[in-house]
């Protein structure tokens, strides 16, 4: 499989060449089977932090540029029946929905902001409007945005992983911006951007409903009543858009800055980097648990590492004093301790040692 391939088919021929190469394969995060619920053959450990089954990681609610919209409506594959519903539904509603994007409310973002910790993956009151119950799928997965493109729970690579997915993310997330721009340029130019007043709530907002007609109005001009019409004519544009026109986008500035980022991070999970001199991460959580052992969580709260106490106690010998090598054959030669440099890159790459020298 291709990275090209782990994205929504409008982007198939718009992306450059860099996307085929080969996809970072995340083998822990195992959607179908969530691995952040609950085991059902075990009883739950003490140390884990779980999801909820009725709601996995799905409890953020997307923002969908218009393109991707139009995608969801013209699909008439039978399994997207009830995300061309769905989305059918959340037009009618009129909240936050304008010509360029189909987002979550205000409202929704600050409570998302402020419960992030303690609700994501187990409150429905965060729940994706796509997300299907019955058997905890998505029905608008196969035109997902960058975000829905991009999160896992755990990673192979550990904080390289992590790295690597923000960076496809984020080069994704500007494509959906120029893409969305261009596309409503092209078709209804009249438009003007809809503005936000950045950290505000409307009051419509927040008793959630739709804006004023006057205001809605405002935003779809002579489109008013026309809305889906002009999301499929969106996504029709992007995914004809001429290979001159592709290539000069995403050649230029931003995205050519944003693929050198993202290919540097994916070398990054192929060949790990790690720093000749490593020192134990000062801003570990760790707490004691029955059995002496730490558990660590480190770069990422959904990944937590449970260690023995004797290698928890060895993390502090790592400092800038000496190399890792060095710290390793002092260990041999004074504890009879093997310390595997496969164990070291392993530690570095969930960042529970560090870069001494940074």
């Amino acid at each position: 499989m291709r990275v090209r391939d782990e994205l929504p088919p409008v982007y198939e021929r718009l992306l450059p060449p860099w996307f085929d190469r080969d996809a970072v394969v995340e083998s822990k995060a195992t959607c179908a089977a969530c691995a952040m619920c609950a085991p059902e053959d075990a009883a739950p450990s003490p140390a884990s932090e779980y999801f909820s089954k009725s709601t996995k990681c799905c409890t953020y609610s997307p923002r969908l540029p218009g393109f991707l919209v139009g995608a969801v409506l013209a699909d008439e594959a039978p399994e997207m029946a009830e995300g061309r519903a769905r989305m059918r539904a959340r037009i009618a509603s009129r909240v936050v929905v304008t010509p360029r994007w189909v987002t979550p409310s205000a409202k929704y973002g600050v409570l998302l902001d402020a419960s992030r910790r303690s609700s994501f993956g187990r409150s429905k009151a965060l729940l994706c409007p796509f997300f299907r119950d019955d058997d905890g799928g998505c029905t608008i997965w196969r035109h997902r945005e960058s975000v829905c493109s991009s999160f896992f729970c755990k990673y192979d690579a550990g904080a390289d992983g992590l790295a690597y997915w923000r960076a496809l993310a984020a080069y994704v997330g500007q494509l959906e911006i120029a893409l969305t721009q261009w596309a409503v340029s092209e078709i209804a130019p009249e438009l003007a951007p809809v503005t936000r007043a950045e950290g505000r709530v409307t009051r419509w907002e927040l008793e959630d409903r739709a804006p004023d007609d006057d205001e809605y109005a405002r935003w779809w001009g002579p489109w008013l009543g026309r809305e889906e019409e002009l999301y499929v004519a969106c996504f029709e544009r992007v995914r004809d858009m001429p290979p001159e026109q592709a290539r000069a986008l995403v050649s230029g500035e931003p995205l050519a800055r944003r693929l050198t980022v993202l290919s540097n991070a994916r070398d990054c999970v192929q060949n790990p980097r790690i720093p000749e001199r490593l020192r134990k991460n000062d801003q570990l959580d760790a707490r004691e648990l029955s059995d002496g052992a730490r558990l660590v969580v480190s770069y990422w709260p959904y990944e937590p590492s449970a260690l023995p106490p004797e290698l928890w106690a060895l993390l502090d010998e790592f400092s800038a004093a000496e190399t890792c090598d060095e710290v390793r054959a002092r260990l041999k030669r004074t504890r009879d301790v093997d310390f595997p440099a496969e164990l070291v890159a392993q530690l570095h790459r969930l960042r529970i040692l560090v870069d001494a020298t940074a």
